[in-house]
């Protein structure tokens, strides 16, 4: 019965996030508790219930907390242009956790790159390739143009 206890899983969750994993009696559908346990690992999120992960404040919390948390966030929202455009500048890495169509997206990429040079990894290589797309990423560092391809080094 502790699992349910709200109390004494806020409290687990708090100390670790990922205790989530181990709540039970729709605890995992509180948003107080999913908030909790990612204010302490922004991964907590993979054990929040479905809908909290179509949540976008939750998710954006859990983002920044940790820019992997993207992943275990909805399908639905890793499609959202706008949704992705507010992750991908608080944690330019997420990108690598969007869709196809928004690594593709020129804007999308950009604003990635502003906030980490190096998420020009994740980016369709068509942008890799873009010779305004590289340069965003390379004059914040210059080893991002690691992630460029061939025909963009060669320049």
């Amino acid at each position: 019965h502790f699992r349910s206890d709200r109390e004494v899983v806020l409290t687990a969750v708090r100390q670790c996030g990922h205790a989530l994993a181990h709540a039970q009696g729709g605890l995992k559908d509180d948003i107080e508790v999913a908030l909790a346990a990612i204010g302490t690992h922004g991964s907590a999120l993979v054990h929040a219930s479905t809908k909290l992960r179509n949540e976008t404040a939750l998710v954006l919390a859990a983002v920044t907390k940790d820019g992997s948390a993207l992943a275990y966030g909805s399908d639905a929202l890793r499609k959202d242009r706008e949704f992705i455009m507010l992750a991908v500048a608080i944690n330019g890495l997420c990108l690598q956790y969007a869709a196809p169509e928004l690594r593709a997206d020129r804007q999308v990429v950009l604003q990635a790159v502003r906030s980490n040079p190096h998420a020009l990894e994740h980016a369709d290589s068509r942008l890799k390739r873009d010779r305004e797309t590289v340069l965003a990423a390379v004059v914040q560092d210059g080893m991002a143009l690691s992630h460029a391809l061939d025909s963009v080094k060669n320049d």
